[in-house]
């Protein structure tokens, strides 16, 4: 981020999800606010609001926490930037309010890939408070900057739901895609869409949003 660098990153997604049997739909306004307190550590809070209509609406995802720098090697270096990110996600409220607080943690590395863009791996710990395990999942995404203000990105993601005694575990998969649009040094614009890989479901999703910084 840099030191005293605020940064609002703020969209809106719809996500659509066809089991055969039935349809669902959902609206969520999502937005993360990101302030340095220098070129190492960052804190950060998330807040989204949410309306699906299979559930109601209410905050869905507030969480708050941080992110510390562990490695920053030199472009030239084979080995990649690492960080690691942690948030408290509190209950939220409304029709998504949770019986417990939990945790999101995110390990991150980073690696240029010179004139083939760049690559990011990341591995993720999501601790709900209900349970003595955790979902955990991963995703790979390659960026690419066509232009200086023209960037684009494919990514596959996945989680891993563990046995709880009503479900069996298992990993869902799925791939989205996207374009970024720099209009200036300070805000950017983009859009994304995707799919999941999953035979018994069919669930897609679009969304658009932007990032404005200010020293």
């Amino acid at each position: 981020m840099g030191t005293k660098v605020l940064q609002l990153q703020s969209g809106i997604e719809l996500n659509r999800v066809d089991t055969g049997s039935s349809e669902d739909e959902s609206w969520i306004n999502n937005n993360v606010v990101r302030f340095g307190l220098n070129e190492e550590i960052e804190l950060s809070g998330v807040l989204d609001y949410r309306m699906q209509d299979s559930v109601g609406s209410g905050l869905d995802n507030y969480q708050l926490g941080g992110r510390i720098n562990l490695l920053n090697p030199d472009e030239s270096d084979w080995f990649p930037t690492l960080c690691i990110q942690s948030r408290v996600r509190f209950k939220g409220s409304g029709d998504f309010k949770r019986s417990d607080t939990g945790a999101v943690t995110i390990i991150s590395a980073v690696k240029g890939l010179g004139d083939l863009g760049g690559l990011t791996v990341n591995y993720i710990n999501d601790y709900n408070g209900s349970f003595s395990d955790s979902n955990h999942g991963y995703t790979v995404a390659w960026g690419y900057n066509f232009t200086d203000q023209w960037g684009a990105f494919i990514e596959e993601y996945a989680t891993y739901t563990p046995s709880r005694g009503t479900s069996s575990s298992e990993w869902s998969h799925a791939i989205d895609t996207g374009f970024s649009y720099l209009a200036n040094k300070d805000l950017m614009y983009d859009i994304a869409f995707g799919v999941d890989l999953e035979e018994n479901t069919h669930q897609e999703y679009i969304a658009i949003g932007f990032s404005w910084r200010t020293l």
